[in-house]
């Protein structure tokens, strides 16, 4: 999504929850297509509002303004069962605190 943004001539900001190796590959590439400056990213979890703000205000920040949001944040259920391809993932038998990362992620998340 944010390299076909850039192919389109936007400027993008990328985030993710936990680490930035990705994040920055995909940054690199961006900066092929569009120019330094194409994308910036972020370490940001979108179940913390205050990392939400932190996104906005520094996208503000680089780029003067914010036209679009694409939220594309979710937690699969790998999180909950290491052989959810193979097998019956059974939510009842879940970690809580797993399973409260996808719910949170997922559905109460603020974008």
């Amino acid at each position: 999504m944010a390299l076909g943004l850039v192919h389109a001539g936007a400027r993008v900001a990328i985030t993710a929850a936990r680490q930035s190796t990705e994040l920055e590959s995909v940054v690199a590439e961006a900066v092929e297509v569009g120019g330094q400056g194409a994308a910036m990213s972020i370490v940001a979890d979108v179940i913390d509002p205050a990392a939400c703000a932190d996104v906005i205000q520094r996208t503000l920040g680089s780029y003067d303004r914010l036209d679009v949001l694409v939220n594309n944040a979710a937690r699969g259920m790998l999180f909950i069962d290491d052989e959810f391809m193979t097998g019956n993932a059974r939510f009842w038998n879940t970690d809580t605190n797993a399973w409260r990362l996808v719910v949170d992620t997922n559905v109460n998340a603020r974008s």
